[in-house]
Parts: C-alpha cells; structure tokens; sequence
C-alpha cells in the first residue's frame, strides 16, 4: 500500500465570470524526498521510503513554493472544458510549483498561451476567472484554512500503476 502525506485538496468550486458552467478543484501535493536525499516530485511514495520536505516558510509565497498543484474540474460548455484542459495541462506539470501559480497575471493568461486573439472577450475573461479562483484555492489551502481537506491519500499500489 502506497500512502501520500500532506496532500491538500479543495472542494469543486464554481468559476463566477465564465460564460459556460465551470467547477475546478485543487490539489496541492507535497515536494516530498527520498531516504536517499534525492528531490522526488513524484506523486506516490511507499510510506517508509519518503519524508516531507515542507518546513513553513515565512509567507503565503514561501509555503507555497513546497508543493506541486493538480487542477481538475468540469465545464457544460466544450470550449470551456477544452480551456480548463489546457490550463489543467499547463499548471499540472511537475515543474510548476504552487507559488509559480500565485505570481501570474490572470488576465495575461490567454495572452501568454497565444489565445487572446483567438477567444471571444467572455472566454479571455472566463479563462483569468479560472486562474483566479485557483489562486485564491490554492492561497487557502497553502494557510490551511480548516473549510479545506487536509488528508493521508492511500492508494492501492496495483491500481496506482494502472
């Protein structure tokens, strides 16, 4: 059985400003390391194996900088589920820290992924209201406010490899 410590993960909350109905949850992973002193940013550990490398920091920022970020979510709208795609696929990397996330500009976003000429005004600004409540779960569950999930994730190692 694998176990991953320190896993935070927000309620699906509902994006207000974008045109379709749009629901995003976060889940902020721990940078975790292994017994050999080797960062390991991956996702399962065995339990014996890793220890959490989160030593508070002095704020929001630098607590932020100790975990990874997974977005998930839901749209009606396929254009819509198609953006939170991108924006789940461009944030969910394992080199995007949580605190890479609090630094953007939501309003620069399509810009940056050369969407803004492409999008309807009510997509550009759907697409910063996405960012922007992911910013503000992610500032939540880095404070770890206590409306927020603060769980042990154990995960059944044959279904893990699936």
């Amino acid at each position: 059985r694998m176990v991953l410590r320190g896993v935070k993960t927000s309620p699906l909350v509902r994006v207000p400003g974008c045109v379709a109905n749009v629901q995003i949850r976060i889940t902020l992973l721990p940078i975790t390391t292994s017994t050999t002193g080797e960062d390991d940013s991956a996702e399962f550990e065995e339990e014996s194996e890793s220890k959490l490398l989160y030593v508070p920091g002095k704020n929001e920022k630098d607590d932020a900088n100790q975990y990874r970020v997974l977005l998930d979510g839901e749209a009606d709208a396929l254009v819509s589920r198609g953006l939170l795609a991108l924006l789940s696929h461009v944030v969910s990397r394992p080199d995007v820290r949580a605190n890479d996330i609090l630094e953007l500009d939501a309003t620069s976003v399509a810009r940056r992924l050369g969407l803004d000429t492409l999008l309807s005004p009510g997509r550009n600004d759907g697409l910063a209201s996405m960012v922007q409540v992911m910013q503000h779960q992610i500032k939540q569950l880095v404070s770890f406010s206590p409306l927020l999930q603060d769980t042990n994730h154990h995960i059944d190692k044959s279904k893990a490899t699936q």
